[in-house]
């Protein structure tokens, strides 16, 4: 598959298990990054991922305001907002500006996300962060 897809998480166990995941179902050009700012620098000279996967609750940022910021770099660039942290260490607070993306939750399923996304299968995700 020709599709880039960039990872962004603080936990290395987490990019490991998704980038295995990603080589498994046949993607082969597979960025990591271990926070926003890492991503953010790739961005701006010149990194253009299909996709970008992320972790919310970044250490340097939440995972919304970096795509954001990526934007500005590249207008059309999708992503996948998704955490790991229970329910309980997301505050109405910060959940809201994802919701308002398009999301009423953040578990997902990440490979029907990104066939949904690149492949454009239609499956049935309810609970996912895209934007």
């Amino acid at each position: 598959m020709n599709e880039t897809i960039a990872l962004v998480d603080p936990m290395p166990s987490m990019l490991i298990l998704m980038r295995n995941c990603l080589i498994r179902d046949g993607y082969r050009e597979i960025g990591t990054f271990y926070n926003a700012n890492e991503f953010l620098d790739a961005a701006c000279n010149g990194y253009n991922p299909s996709l970008v996967i992320s972790e919310y609750l970044l250490p340097d940022m939440k995972g919304n305001h970096m795509l954001e910021m990526a934007k500005k770099y590249n207008p059309g660039l999708r992503a996948i907002l998704a955490t790991m942290q229970p329910v309980t260490a997301i505050n109405n607070s910060t959940h809201v500006p994802v919701v308002e993306k398009g999301s009423g939750d953040f578990h997902v399923r990440l490979l029907d996300m990104i066939n949904r996304e690149l492949k454009g299968v239609n499956t049935e995700v309810a609970h996912a962060a895209v934007f």
